[in-house]
């Protein structure tokens, strides 16, 4: 299942397809944007895992880490601050 990542149009405000990339895994549930905005946190239920994804900063584009933690069954990421 690909990830989408958008561009919004300065000039009309509409978003435009920057890439699809693979979500690294099966049925992803749920994703969520590091509040540093450098991370982009994807749970994929159906592989029970949580992968991770460098956001780059000028141009929305994603690009795997490979990164991946066992997580059984994720449904939802957050983050709070301690």
């Amino acid at each position: 299942m690909p990830l989408c990542s958008p561009r919004r149009t300065q000039r009309t405000g509409l978003l435009t397809q920057v890439q699809r990339i693979s979500c690294g895994g099966l049925t992803p549930w749920s994703f969520s944007l590091h509040p540093s905005g450098s991370w982009l946190f994807v749970a994929n239920q159906a592989s029970n895992t949580v992968n991770l994804f460098a956001v780059d900063p000028r141009s929305g584009q994603l690009t795997d880490t490979g990164a991946s933690v066992p997580v059984p069954k994720p449904d939802c990421i957050t983050f709070s601050r301690c």
